[in-house]
């Protein structure tokens, strides 16, 4: 039998059964969920699924959101938007939900339904269609299997022309962003903010980007507009919060699980 685990109230509060406070889930077969805001009035709230969904370690769409959570309708204005990067492209696809519960891309709304596959480590936007479709902010719920994988890769593009990678971390726990990405990784660092790898955390309360860039020799993340500081902030990834990273040279993040399943 399956376990519910509540990893996460993302942006409210913390569940007593949270990894970052016990480590250890006391079953082998660990159902965990995260609960995300769903914002209101065009707003906007960086997330991503840190479960395995669907069957096995894939999950798509229908999988991560399922059937009635999100916002539908008749027409692509009025609906939740779920929004992806293509990193080969450099480009957003946009995806909504009609009424009958399928996801179509926005820009097609009246052509065949879609179900892409998300992977762990893949962020995703969520925006609230206009304050007329969306007046106030709701919760929904991201659930799954715990990972229990020792390690997961992620492939970060690089080259001269700076592209962005849309990733998360592909565990359920919170982490601090000096520990999650380093040079250790792969990620390249520099004393000149506008030489070292960047982080873009999105502020879902301020409607902004938090800019990080990676000073060296320290191997840690400075604010880039501060980034002669002594001291570095504290900055904590959340369990299902994605984000923004950019550099000129690509490399393999493996990330390792900091937690038992028992």
């Amino acid at each position: 039998m399956k376990r519910m685990v509540a990893i996460l109230i993302a942006g409210a509060a913390f569940s007593a059964a949270s990894y970052a406070q016990t480590n250890t889930v006391s079953s082998a077969n660990v159902v965990g969920y995260i609960q995300v805001v769903d914002p209101a009035s065009n707003r906007l709230v960086l997330i991503s699924a840190p479960f395995n969904s669907g069957t096995g370690t894939v999950s798509t769409l229908l999988d991560i959101f399922g059937t009635n959570q999100l916002r539908q309708s008749f027409l692509p204005t009025r609906c939740d938007q779920v929004i992806t990067w293509d990193v080969v492209q450099q480009r957003y696809v946009r995806y909504v939900q009609k009424t009958n519960s399928l996801f179509y891309f926005s820009t097609n709304f009246t052509g065949s339904a879609v179900n892409p596959t998300i992977t762990r480590g893949q962020a995703l936007w969520l925006q609230a269609p206009a304050a007329a479709y969306a007046p106030t902010s709701r919760v929904i719920y991201i659930s799954g299997d715990v990972p229990n994988d020792s390690s997961y890769t992620n492939s970060i593009a690089g080259n001269a022309g700076n592209p962005l990678s849309f990733i998360a971390n592909p565990y359920p726990v919170e982490v601090n962003i000096n520990s999650l990405i380093n040079t250790n990784d792969g990620a390249k660092g520099s004393f000149l903010p506008t030489r070292a790898d960047k982080i873009m955390i999105w502020d879902s309360s301020a409607q902004q980007y938090v800019r990080l860039a990676l000073k060296t020799p320290a191997n840690k993340w400075y604010y880039s507009t501060n980034f002669s500081a002594v001291v570095e902030p504290v900055i904590i990834i959340q369990p299902g919060q994605g984000f923004w990273y950019q550099t000129t040279n690509a490399f393999n993040w493996v990330e390792a699980k900091t937690y038992t399943l028992e």
